[in-house]
């Protein structure tokens, strides 16, 4: 990630843990060569011997240890094939915890036996790094040999060696007194076998009389590990990660021995993003101490302040004049801020404090010199506080420790304000705000108070483990010519983000700030450029820092294929996959809470693409969404996250995976000119870019519809002049029809019928109904962005309206035919007239009513009086969904413009529903009608069959009804034709 508001530097005030300063170290690359420059110019060095030092001398092994039959692991391993056993054959580790640290001192002796199988063995391993405290310890070397054809030599007195300073911790401030022992041996090869034994000697005497250790067991691939403590007195251990058992543990009295045996393990896996407290290694604990109080007790005298001194008083007095809130602050910011943080870790001073008054005169100390600086000053203003042990790398896992003071790395202040209890680290920097319930630290999660009767670790207070807000605000502004646009970036931290954002300031100048942004963006392969300089503003007493950045991009293409992208968003790198290999668990950093905002200013409408998701499960919650602006000028898209827990165990990770995916797919936006609705140029017909071709092909497929659909138009309005002519034109047919009751033989349906309008209504009616409701889901899932799916969505979408122009003419001609057969049926006043009802659906206003009207008096005029009821609900039903449908269509284009695309979704697709249930409604009225005055001119005719000619029957009559022109009522109707003979098989009527 490019930005964030840094890495805390957790430095360790105390001196690492003894197994750190112990073992073979493998020097590599040009370490060596750089050391030993510098370090055989000194007098500092020795040839065939041991250099001369105080803590460094040559014995025999220790008579208490088991030695190794190396005879015997030696020829083991030669009958067995090299490949399948590690370079690293054999490691012992055995210690010896006396009954007392005044009495004797404890020792940990150490051997490792390697064998050479390359050359790249023999480069690393030939140069041997022994490293010591030579404040309180002594480097015994007992043998350091290599094993050629079946003979061992000693390859002390066949070396260069020298002691050098360890200063690996100077880039965490932190300086000890280190040392280590270089030993360059030569005369070593491809095939040999080398054995370094060595033990170290004492204990650091802040422990007093007790005593603490911790072992890795693997920490590279060993054919077999051992580790043996020998106690004089009660020991008490924990094992970590997949360690196991001990193979052997006798008592006896006070004295106890423990064994550990491992064979063919494998070099653990390490990976990212591994939860607090999880090891891939095996290691185990060791302590005299056995419960919590017990380290109490031990850190209550190293860790007391001692008697206030002048200089402390005069920083206390600074801050008398506050409230106790107030002052608690101030003295914290004040100790934060003045007193640098470098760690002089030396002698004594691994865990005890310099005092006050020497941290005040140097201007700088560790944890624990700032720890008790804080202290004494809280205490002078009459602040209970005390001390509380962390440990910045297991935090949670600290609870699985075996107590003593090597579970510890760092130390920070507690202290009572009211009811309430207060975390304070004094080796931040950048802390701000101005309440103490505000007041937050990293999430250490447990520590161990650090006060009187106090046995159990405590957890840090859930309001203080705040993980801070960051937001992240884009404004982008798409210039006339749309290929330039301007980027205004704007990042607010709060909380705890804004103190990290203050660190990283600390080491950063604006300049350099600027630079890393730029690189970030440039690096998405973009033209960026720097248009204002970067600006920062900072609340400090209301802890939130804004940093401005102004940026001028230019896109990628020409009018034809502009293509518009936003910068990638910091969401994208908040949480890491799980990778298919991996059975660690993966760590995510929780709590973490982001939040960022696009918003894009386009010159013209656009044809935003909505987006929005949410995703929430047991890791995360994210949610997407956006809102188009008013005349589609604008979008704004908000992304927010949030964590949940803090680990997805091995068994979830395809399912987080899974999750994780659609986040990734709904982060940023992207824009082309092939999917908007830019103002559209002519002369863009002429460009040859895929852009170019895929217009001409939209824009001729809808000249086509038009022409068709002014075709059919034009075929229905010559329908007045009689049915068979628009049928002859509808249909292709073998045979002329020459009479009102010619057919089309070879399909058998009788064109002679002019109510086929009534049919063509409704099969126009269903299916443009089908299609729109088709062009919904297909609307939602498919991607705008694609210009393939541009073109096919363009082209199904004049489909659909071209089926819903013929389903309109082919109803508003059905509703004309009905209206004209109320005449012979013996209704000749008509209100609202045939013309009327016809118009009045494309005036406003008028068209909510008027047809409805229209069609009411074609029931009431066809209908049995018994079955009027029925048609009356059924008529009204269907102009309910009607005129409901219609609402939703207008509130549809408002959703669409001013709201999110949740909500313009759910009214798409209500509206389509009630669009296509107001459908079914409608055919079932028309064919329902239909039946209705067939019936009804057959009742009618039955009724007066002896007023009428003999050749008027109901049949005749039932076709009579369904012509375009009606005789005048004061005219007598002409007499019907002769009807043709009929040929068996032949039907009469289209009903």
């Amino acid at each position: 990630m490019r930005r964030g508001a840094g890495q805390v530097k957790m430095p360790s005030g105390f001196s690492r843990p003894a197994y750190w300063q112990k073992g073979l170290r493998v020097m590599t690359g040009l370490v060596p060569c750089l050391v030993f420059a510098g370090l055989f110019s000194s007098t500092a060095r020795g040839l065939a011997q041991l250099p001369p030092h105080d803590a460094i001398r040559q014995t025999p092994t220790p008579s208490w240890v088991v030695p190794v039959d190396l005879e015997a692991l030696t020829s083991a391993r030669m009958a067995e094939s090299a490949a399948e056993l590690a370079r690293l054959v054999f490691h012992d580790t055995q210690i010896f915890v006396p009954e007392s640290n005044a009495t004797n001192a404890a020792q940990t002796y150490e051997q490792e036996v390697f064998h050479l199988d390359s050359s790249g063995d023999v480069e690393e391993l030939s140069t041997v790094s022994l490293e010591f405290d030579p404040s309180y310890q002594t480097l015994e070397v007992h043998a350091v040999r290599v094993l050629r054809d079946g003979e061992w030599s000693d390859r002390i007195g066949r070396s260069l060696a020298s002691v050098a300073q360890v200063e690996d911790q100077l880039e965490r401030y932190v300086y000890d007194q280190s040392e280590s022992l270089l030993m360059i041996l030569d005369d070593v090869q491809v095939g040999d076998w080398l054995s370094v034994e060595y033990s170290l000697r004492g204990s650091n005497p802040v422990m007093g009389d007790d005593w603490a250790d911790a072992v890795w067991l693997v920490s590279q691939a060993v054919s077999k590990r051992s580790v043996r403590v020998l106690a004089q007195r009660p020991v008490a251990f924990a094992v970590h990660g997949d360690a196991p058992d001990p193979s052997k543990d006798v008592a006896d009295g006070n004295s106890r021995e423990i064994v550990w045996t491992l064979e063919n393990r494998p070099e653990p896996e390490y990976t990212h993003s591994l939860p607090w407290g999880y090891s891939p290694q095996p290691w185990i604990q060791l302590s005299t101490q056995r419960t919590w109080s017990d380290v109490v007790d031990w850190a209550l005298p190293v860790f007391e302040p001692p008697p206030s001194t002048p200089d402390v008083r005069e920083i206390a007095s600074r801050f008398a004049n506050l409230s106790r809130e107030q002052g608690l602050l101030a003295a914290r910011r004040w100790v934060q801020d003045e007193i640098g943080y470098f760690s002089v870790a030396m002698g004594e001073h691994s865990h005890p404090p310099y005092v006050p008054s020497e941290t005040l005169a140097r201007r700088y100390g560790d944890c624990k010199d700032k720890t008790v600086l804080l202290l004494s000053v809280l205490r002078e203003l009459g602040i209970d506080s005390w001390p509380v042990l962390i440990n910045t790398n297991w935090r949670e896992g600290l609870v699985t420790f075996q107590p003593s003071p090597l579970a510890f790395d760092h130390i920070i202040v507690a202290a009572a304000v009211g009811d309430r209890v207060i975390w304070i680290d004094p080796t931040l920097g950048g802390q701000g705000g101005d309440a103490v319930d505000a007041m937050t630290v990293p999430n250490y999660r447990y520590g161990l108070e650090v006060r009187t009767g106090v046995a159990e670790l405590s957890e840090i207070p859930e309001r203080q483990r705040a993980p801070g807000l960051k937001q992240v605000f884009y404004h982008y502004r798409v210039q006339e010519d749309l290929l330039q646009y301007q980027v205004h970036v704007k990042t607010v931290f709060s909380g705890a983000e804004a103190e990290g954002m203050r660190r990283t300031l600390a080491e950063l100048s604006t300049d350099e700030l600027q630079e890393n942004y730029l690189e970030y963006y440039q690096a998405e392969h973009l033209d960026v450029s720097v248009r204002e300089p970067l600006s920062i503003t900072d609340d400090r007493e209301g802890n939130v820092l804004e940093v401005e950045e102004h940026y001028q991009v230019s896109s990628s293409g020409d009018a034809f294929g502009w293509t518009f992208y936003t910068f990638e968003l910091e969401l994208s790198g908040e949480l890491g996959y799980a990778e298919a290999d991996r059975t660690a668990p993966l760590v995510l950093g929780h709590p973490r809470l982001r939040h960022e905002m696009i918003r894009i200013d386009v010159p013209t409408p656009w044809a935003f693409t909505r987006v929005g998701d949410v995703v929430d499960n047991p890791w995360f919650s994210y949610v997407a969404s956006s809102k188009i602006g008013p005349e589609r000028r604008s979008i704004e898209l908000e992304y927010g996250l949030e964590t949940k827990s803090d680990v997805v165990a091995p068994a979830d990770f395809d399912r987080y995976n899974q999750e994780l995916e659609r986040v990734s797919e709904s982060l940023g936006y992207g824009m082309d000119t092939g999917v908007t609705d830019l103002p559209f140029d002519w002369s863009d017909l002429a460009g040859d870019s895929m852009f170019g071709r895929d217009r001409r092909a939209v824009l001729g497929a809808a000249v086509i519809g038009g022409v068709m659909g002014f075709g059919v138009l034009a075929l229905l309005l010559s329908a007045r002049v009689g049915d068979r002519r628009l049928m002859a034109y509808w249909l292709p047919q073998t045979q002329t029809v020459s009479s009102s009751t010619a057919s089309h033989a070879s399909l058998g349906v009788s064109f002679a019928d002019p109510s086929i309008r009534v049919l063509l209504a409704v099969v126009a009616v269903s299916f443009a109904t089908l299609a729109d409701l088709i062009s919904v889901p297909a609307g939602l899932l498919s991607e705008p962005s694609v210009e393939g799916l541009f073109v096919l969505e363009f082209l199904y979408a004049g489909f659909v309206l071209m089926l819903l122009f013929l389903a309109a003419l082919f109803s508003i001609a059905a509703q004309r035919q009905f209206l004209r057969n109320l005449r012979p049926l013996g209704l000749d006043s008509l209100d609202p007239g045939i013309n009327w009802s016809t118009f009045s659906w494309f005036v406003p206003l008028a068209n909510l009513f008027v047809p409805y009207r229209s069609y009411g008096q074609v029931v009431v005029g066809c209908s049995a009086p018994q079955d009027r009821p029925v048609m009356l609900r059924l008529l009204g039903s269907w102009w309910a969904l009607w005129v409901f449908a219609l609402f939703l269509d207008t509130s549809l284009l408002a959703a669409t413009s001013l709201s999110s695309n949740t909500v313009a979704d759910g009214l798409e697709t209500l509206c389509a529903l009630v669009y296509a249930l107001a459908a079914v409604l409608f055919v079932t009225l028309l064919l329902v009608l239909r039946a209705n005055q067939l019936e009804a001119a057959r009742r009618a005719a039955a009724a007066s069959k002896e007023d009428r000619p003999p050749s008027l029957t109901p049949d005749s009559l039932a076709e009579r009804l369904f012509v375009d022109e009606v005789a005048s009522p004061s005219s007598p109707p002409p007499p019907p034709p002769p009807a043709p003979p009929r040929s068996p098989g032949s039907t009469g009527t289209a009903f």
